[in-house]
């Protein structure tokens, strides 16, 4: 998940329509894979004005976090990105990861990365992620990734969607990313919060989804 900010998918656009500079037009660099079997592999991802890769010294401490908790087996990161977060997740032994991406540049080459580097264990889905959530999934997650673009309000509507359309099985880790803590304040009741920090300008958060806490409705 890597991300947060991006681009819209218009031609030469970049975040909420304002002009793309041509000199990263379609341009990639590559991030590395900090753990796991793929260690030191390094993950190709778009140089577009927006997106912003969830840091090396986050992912190293989330996924310190998430070392405690066995049964990690599904994992869905709705806000993808550059989608570097279910990366790190399937090299630390997820077996499946679904990746949400609205923006068809972005969907592609994470597409093409999964293809390379976990074939057979990720879907990539192009969509919207608030209206993609509305559906009811063929398995609940073990494990969710939260890290939607900052300053648009979509971190409490994409948690209730996961907890209210059974995204999420009971116990599920959910990790999520925010431009200050206020913004976790609209998270529902089920979300239990585990460890909190910060780096910079961002706070991010680890929950474990608690189906009994709150009675959850089907979200729409």
């Amino acid at each position: 998940m890597g991300a947060g900010k991006r681009g819209t998918a218009g031609q030469g656009k970049g975040q909420y329509g304002r002009p793309q500079p041509a000199s990263v037009r379609g341009a990639s660099h590559e991030i590395r894979i900090i753990g796991g079997s793929l260690r030191g592999r390094k993950l190709k991802v778009l140089s577009a004005p927006g997106l912003r890769p969830t840091t090396d010294r986050i992912r190293e401490t989330v996924f310190n976090w998430l070392m405690f908790r066995e049964g990690l087996e599904r994992s869905v990161d709705v806000f993808a990105g550059t989608g570097a977060m279910s990366f790190e997740a399937v090299s630390r032994g997820v077996e499946h990861a679904l990746m949400i991406e609205k923006n068809p540049a972005n969907a592609k080459m994470i597409r093409e990365e999964a293809l390379k580097l976990i074939p057979g264990k990720a879907e990539v889905v192009t969509a919207d992620a608030l209206v993609y959530l509305r559906q009811r999934p063929g398995k609940p997650c073990d494990l969710a990734f939260l890290d939607p673009p900052f300053e648009c309000g979509l971190l409490a509507p994409a948690a209730k969607l996961l907890a209210g359309n059974g995204w999420l099985r009971d116990g599920a880790l959910v990790y999520a990313e925010a431009e200050s803590p206020e913004v976790f304040e609209d998270l529902p009741g089920s979300y239990a919060m585990l460890k909190e920090s910060h780096a910079g300008q961002v706070s991010y958060r680890l929950y474990e989804f608690r189906s009994a806490a709150e009675g959850e409705t089907q979200a729409s």
